[in-house]
């Protein structure tokens, strides 16, 4: 998304600019320097930490689909290590209780 086009968003009054597939610090800095609107992004493999993003202007991240891709993942191979019987529980796994306190919580 080019510049332009944010801060035309910006003149029709929207509250955020979220540009997906910008990755590069330095373009994350000019993007959000030259836009008066928070800069919202999605988290790209290799993009620099939270913190630096932070000082370079982006105000929030989406964590896209990483979160499903890795929770996929992890089940895939506990699926694979069940049915070939060598499932463990992983470490730092909760228990029953503290699973049940979580989702009886309101």
């Amino acid at each position: 998304m080019s510049i332009d086009r944010l801060q035309a968003y910006a003149r029709a009054g929207a509250d955020g600019g979220f540009v997906p597939g910008l990755r590069a610090l330095d373009e994350v800095a000019a993007v959000a320097g030259a836009v008066p609107l928070p800069l919202n992004l999605m988290w790209l493999p290799g993009m620099a930490p939270f913190a630096a993003l932070s000082q370079a202007g982006v105000r929030r991240l989406s964590a896209g689909p990483a979160l499903f891709m890795h929770a996929w993942t992890a089940m895939a191979a506990a699926t694979t290590d069940f049915l070939g019987g060598v499932m463990a529980m992983p470490e730092g796994a909760p228990g029953y209780a503290a699973l049940n306190q979580l989702f009886s919580e309101r």
